[in-house]
């Protein structure tokens, strides 16, 4: 029998979405203890839930920065800085320091294994190509120094692998997607159709999502589509909301503002829904797709999240775009809106896309990874 292994997973906070895979990861484990750097963002409208899980809340210097992404957004983010961790870690004594991202947590943990040499680092590297275009060159430097430490890498998807192998790392890589609930967005009852095609979107509205460049495309196929009748329900809130709803629609374009809502009600507004649309500049990956060909929903998505990028089939099961190119957006637009009689085909593909992507199988892979450096 292989022997489990005690565990510390260092990240800023936990959504209500990782929560179960954290428990089923829990499973393969001697102990898990989760330190965070603070309960919730400020941004993120989510309730605090940490279900059955060991949860410590770090002391941390919160750092709030303005970033403007080569792709022409501005986003706000948060600088964690836990500055008891080592001391959290010297108490705990973890046989392996599971590090999310590669920032000051991981920088504690890269510090801590020289402390004690005998602890394996893994690096959670929830990141794609796309989100980190424009780093800095200070910053690749200390990434490249983190990756040196690490005793294997766990990356989202392709992206982030190109990514960590362009730092340099040749080290052991493992996939670990986002997956979601698909029991919990699965939809049992045939979905009723209607001469309106209805579109959906959820998530925050922030300039990095992309809705207003997605809606002034849609807008323009609307003007030149005068007889189709198309609806968009917005879910969620952010800073862009009032700018977003300020914009002149044609007669034949509804869209929909309805707020934030409860993480339980969102399977009603995807069984709701025909099609999902999510036209972000920039996602390491995006677990509203998971949700989305979870509920039947065809994805008419951008090629800049990494969820797209590894889960959307051209035609099959959704549409993929450039969204900083308005020409591609416009003509995916077009295929999408054009193929309502292939809707319910791709519904079953979509269901079938992520059948196999669940957060028992994403566990589990994460737990034999840390037998296999504990193991080495």
């Amino acid at each position: 029998m292989v022997r489990k292994a005690k565990v510390a997973l260092l990240t800023n906070f936990l959504p209500i979405y990782r929560v179960p895979l954290l428990e089923h990861l829990s499973t393969h484990l001697s102990d898990l203890r989760i330190f965070l750097s603070v309960k919730m963002e400020k941004n993120r409208n989510w309730p605090v839930y940490w279900g059955g899980l060991d949860v410590q809340v770090s002391r941390s210097l919160t750092i709030t920065r303005n970033r403007r992404s080569s792709h022409g957004y501005t986003d706000t983010n948060y600088l964690h800085i836990p500055y008891d961790t080592l001391l959290s870690l010297w108490r705990y004594r973890p046989e392996v320091v599971i590090a999310g991202e590669m920032g000051a947590r991981t920088m504690m943990a890269r510090v801590y294994k020289v402390i004690r040499p005998g602890t394996k680092l893994i690096i959670w590297a929830t990141l794609s190509e796309h989100t980190e275009a424009g780093t800095s060159f200070v910053r690749r430097l200390v990434r490249r120094w983190l990756l040196r430490g690490a005793n294997a890498i766990y990356v989202n998807g392709a992206s982030g692998a190109r990514y960590v192998r362009s730092m340099g790392y040749r080290g052991f890589l493992t996939s670990v997607p986002y997956a979601a609930d698909n029991q919990m967005f699965a939809n049992s009852s045939p979905r009723v159709r209607s001469e309106t095609l209805r579109l959906l979107y959820t998530g925050q509205i922030v300039e990095r999502k992309g809705l207003s460049p997605f809606l002034a495309s849609l807008t323009q196929w609307c003007h030149a589509h005068p007889r189709r009748s198309i609806s968009l329900s917005v879910v969620g809130s952010g800073d862009m909301l009032d700018q977003i709803k300020k914009v002149e629609l044609p007669l034949n374009l509804q869209v929909e503002f309805k707020g934030n809502v409860q993480f339980g009600d969102l399977p009603r507004h995807y069984h709701d829904a025909d099609m999902y649309v999510y036209p972000t500049l920039a996602d390491e990956w995006g677990l509203v797709v998971n949700e989305a060909l979870s509920a039947g929903l065809p994805v008419l998505g951008s090629r800049y999240s990494q969820a797209v990028e590894e889960l959307v089939q051209e035609g099959v099961t959704g549409w993929l775009f450039t969204p900083t190119d308005p020409v591609d957006t416009y003509a995916a637009i077009d295929r999408a809106l054009s193929a309502v009689p292939s809707l319910d085909v791709m519904s079953y593909h979509a269901v079938a896309a992520v059948k196999e992507l669940t957060q028992q199988q994403v566990a589990a892979r994460m737990g034999q990874t840390v037998r296999e450096v504990c193991n080495a």
